[in-house]
Parts: C-alpha cells; sequence; structure tokens
C-alpha cells in the first residue's frame, strides 16, 4: 500500500507546475478536433500527465467520494502510468481502505507530505523506493538483496572497475564504455560518471607525504552509456 501510494504522490507533486497549463491546453485541442496527449506531454515537459481537475489536495474535498474520486484521478493519467498502478493492483487496495472506511485517512496523510523535486531530487527518490522495496521484501520474508543492493556495495563495485585505470584517465581523450540499464534506473551510472569526471575524488595523497594535493583531472574523458 504504501509505495503505490509514495509512487502517486511523486507523480501528482511533480505535475503541480503544470496542472492548470495542461487542462487549458486539452480544452483547446479537443476543441480543434486533435488528440491532445502530444501536446498535453509537451506542455507537461514530462513523459506523463494527468488530464483531471484533481489532485491529492483536492480529494480531500469530498470525503463521502473519496473512492470514486481517486479512481478516476488514477483513470485520468497517461497509459504507462496506469500500466504501473495496474501492476501495483492499486484497485484493490484502494477497496479494501474504502471498505475499511481508512481510505480518506490514507490519502489525506500522503498529501501532507511535500515530494515535489525541488523538494526531493530523483536521486533521493530513487533511495526512497529502494528502501521501501527492501524493507516490504523482508517483511514478506524474502531476500531483500534480491531487489536493493545497499548504495556502499554499489559504489565500491565502480570503484573497483576503475581503480587500476587511474593512470590511464588522466590523459586526455580517453574512451570508456559502461553498460547502463534499460529503465535508467542503475545506481551505479551517477558514480561511474562521477569517478570518470573527477568529482568523486576533489582530493588525491601526493606521492610524497604533506598534505593532500589536489587530484589529476581526469577529463576530458568519453562516455559512452550502453543501453
Amino acid at each position: 500500500m504504501i509505495l503505490p501510494f509514495t509512487v502517486l504522490r511523486r507523480l501528482d507533486c511533480v505535475l503541480v507546475p503544470s496542472k492548470e497549463a495542461v487542462l487549458a491546453e486539452k480544452q483547446l485541442r479537443e476543441g480543434q478536433g486533435l488528440d491532445p496527449e502530444p501536446f498535453l506531454l509537451r506542455v507537461a515537459e514530462q513523459g506523463f500527465c494527468n488530464t483531471s481537475a484533481l489532485s491529492m489536495k483536492r480529494l480531500m474535498g469530498d470525503q463521502d467520494n473519496i473512492g470514486e474520486n481517486l479512481r478516476s484521478y488514477i483513470q485520468a493519467f497517461t497509459p504507462a502510468v496506469r500500466d504501473i498502478f495496474e501492476s501495483f493492483q492499486f484497485h484493490l487496495q484502494v477497496d479494501k481502505l474504502d471498505k475499511a472506511g481508512l481510505l480518506y485517512m490514507v490519502c489525506e496523510r500522503f498529501a501532507q507530505i511535500d515530494l515535489h523535486p525541488e523538494t526531493v531530487s530523483n536521486a533521493e527518490m530513487g533511495v526512497v523506493f529502494e528502501w521501501l522495496i527492501r524493507k516490504f521484501a523482508e517483511l514478506s520474508n524474502e531476500t531483500a538483496g534480491e531487489h536493493f543492493t545497499l548504495r556502499e556495495l554499489i559504489k565500491l563495485m565502480v570503484n573497483l572497475i576503475f581503480i587500476e585505470d587511474d593512470q590511464a584517465l588522466t590523459q586526455g581523450g580517453i574512451d570508456r564504455c559502461r553498460a547502463q540499464a534499460s529503465d535508467g534506473s542503475d545506481p551505479g551510472n551517477d558514480w561511474g560518471v562521477e569517478w570518470l569526471t573527477g568529482a568523486a575524488m576533489k582530493n588525491e595523497s601526493s606521492s610524497s607525504p604533506g598534505p593532500m594535493a589536489p587530484a589529476k583531472p581526469r577529463l576530458p574523458v568519453s562516455i559512452c552509456l550502453l543501453k
């Protein structure tokens, strides 16, 4: 229950700045007899949008119809997002909460959480999702490592990959290719780029005793991401 509601709140916050513009664009394009979706995605500046006038905070204005309005809000997302909630079997969870009289309370709690990208970055949000997945895997007696790899372990693996190339990577014109998860969720990606550009090591020990010496710049380095 917590994971899909977290996803919903994040998407809800991401779309807040463009909400009114998307609704206006929808009305305009439908009046012109055009398929509004491509135009709405451009206005939203995202790969998804929602065409409902509702939001999680606006859902709080009608407690008696919270179940119906929440389902309507979910259905107003673009197909790719609806598929996510279908994978969660979110409708079943909504039904259970609604019947138990808990749906409004749960929605209200999540509506109070600020998950806007300016407050919680994509990297931080990724850590939140990974923690939730690990936590629920543990509660269901599954092996957490099947779903979650510690960030410290990933960082260690990135360092091991490049550690022997340190001297070579201080030279210009070096090409290095790394594989990246096709869904863009590879947490080693950020550390790999950071390591290659030298941002991860602002200081290195000099060969002679004394204070820390500045790191040798690893730029320019050509980075190829294989998806």
